[in-house]
């Protein structure tokens, strides 16, 4: 099956299923307002490979101020279905990030400060999976 075959029939299956499709790409598939562990996340990303399959998704949500209330309930769901991450990494700035790794596949949750296409400073939660 073709990229352009897969990206087609999942934004098909995803607006018919109810999401919210705000664009997408030759290899991407962009959503808003997307439930995702019990979390509502305003934007998420699905990532298509060169031979038509889903090879990653990433859900971001983000905050004016300094606010790790959001990582640390992901954090909290995520340890206790998976275990203890891989590694956890504090950042520069107070942020973190913290990376589940098993069977060729990878869940990665990160909190950073940066800075928003207006030019304004903005706290962005990431949770990504991939393989």
């Amino acid at each position: 099956m073709t990229l352009g075959t897969t990206i087609n029939l999942s934004i098909n299956a995803l607006l018919s299923s109810g999401y919210s499709v705000s664009g997408y790409d030759s290899d991407a598939v962009y959503l808003s307002n997307v439930p995702m562990l019990n979390y509502i996340w305003p934007a998420a990303n699905l990532y298509y490979g060169s031979g038509g399959g889903l090879y990653g998704s990433e859900f971001v949500y983000s905050t004016s101020g300094f606010n790790l209330s959001r990582y640390n309930a992901v954090f909290r769901d995520l340890t206790s279905v998976y275990g203890s991450p891989y590694s956890v990494r504090q950042l520069t700035g107070g942020g973190r990030t913290a990376v589940w790794w098993g069977d060729g596949q990878y869940i990665t949750l990160t909190y950073a400060g940066n800075y928003a296409n207006n030019g304004s400073l903005r706290y962005y939660t990431t949770l990504s999976f991939g393989r």
